[in-house]
């Protein structure tokens, strides 16, 4: 990998951080966001096998500056702690290839300053303050800086202090929307696999008709595919007699809140992509949210079944036809037996006058 391909791969990776720090903390403030910035690099290196947090704050620094002076970003960057003064540490960068000047400068504007500026968009800094504050507890603190031109070469003294309540504050809030995101990813897939694991189809419509759930049975059920059935008219799924009805059905509902078939199991007949009509069996509910309805139906086709039981009326009557016929044939047996009867004792009383003669 050359010095070009390696520049670009940082480049592609702030790109990527920047993008999912924006994207999940939308409208939280610059710190925060660009903090968030910081976790989303870090854990993207962390999938190729990157780690950078060591046993010190000192050596984690100096992993992440090694890690951008072999990529390009800088020409030379490494932190030193300055024993005689406390946790003071200075950062030494040179040759940022990503800014005329360096980054330490580009964020505090090459004046003695604190670390309030609003738009903190160093990269390296913000793995830094992830890292520091994740790992040990601790932020930035910029003492001062300065920025030597002539050589492209910056020194900034900073020391390490403990997170403060307010950006801690930040921080907590920060993993409760994260959390909260995973929970709600988690609960839309497992609602997902419900729906697309389902036996029977399940459609969904908004208040002016319009399919906005469509599953996987429905897709095999009615011809057409996800993509074309959602924003469809649910009345395509109907014959033409039938469309109007519905229409004002759902008028009527949407503006009286009443229902007539919400909550009950009913047979209709369904028109698939091809025209075929099949039959079904319906079940409809409805659920308001923010002033708005929405109703769901589960579908089963009964083709096969209303096929069953045809056949099982058409072998009822049969099986009643004979039955009468049975019935009948006994019927006369008995008057045939009698008449059998009638006639032996007719034939039993001349051959005793016979006789008798």
């Amino acid at each position: 990998m050359n010095d070009i391909e390696k520049l670009k791969k940082l480049i592609n990776l702030w790109n990527y951080a920047l993008s999912a720090g924006l994207t999940n903390l939308f409208g939280m403030d610059a710190p925060n966001i660009y903090l968030e910035v910081g976790r989303a690099a870090v854990e993207r290196l962390k999938e190729e096998g990157i780690e950078f947090i060591k046993d010190t704050p000192l050596d984690t620094i100096n992993a992440v500056y090694a890690y951008f002076v072999e990529y390009g970003y800088f020409e030379e960057a490494k932190a030193v702690k300055i024993q005689s003064e406390g946790d003071v540490y200075e950062f030494y960068e040179r040759g940022c290839a990503a800014f005329e000047s360096n980054c330490w400068t580009f964020y505090s504007g090459g004046r003695k300053t604190s670390f309030k500026c609003k738009f903190s968009a160093c990269f390296c800094h913000n793995i830094f303050r992830y890292i520091l504050s994740s790992r040990f507890g601790l932020d930035l603190k910029l003492i001062d800086s300065e920025l030597k031109k002539e050589t492209k070469e910056e020194f900034a003294r900073v020391a390490l202090a403990p997170v403060s309540a307010e950006a801690l504050k930040g921080m907590s809030l920060i993993e409760e929307l994260r959390k909260g995101e995973a929970e709600l990813k988690r609960v839309v897939e497992e609602y997902r696999n419900i729906i697309d694991t389902s036996l029977d189809a399940i459609v969904a419509i908004d208040g002016s008709g319009k399919i906005t759930v469509w599953n996987n049975t429905a897709e095999r059920m009615f011809g057409y595919t996800k993509d074309e059935a959602l924003g469809m008219p649910v009345t395509n799924l109907m014959q033409e007699g039938d469309r109007e009805k519905h229409r004002k059905g759902l008028k009527r509902f949407i503006e009286t809140e009443v229902p007539v078939f919400i909550g009950k199991t009913v047979e209709v007949l369904g028109v698939k992509k091809d025209g075929s009509i099949s039959p079904k069996e319906m079940s409809l509910s409805s659920q308001k949210i923010d002033g708005r309805w929405w109703i769901t139906g589960i579908i089963r086709d009964i083709a096969e079944r209303k096929h069953h039981e045809e056949m099982l009326k058409q072998r009822a009557d049969e099986l009643e036809r004979m039955n009468r016929l049975m019935v009948g044939r006994e019927l006369k047996m008995e008057e045939l037996k009698k008449e059998i009867q009638n006639l032996k004792f007719k034939v039993q009383g001349l051959e005793k006058g016979k006789i008798q003669d």
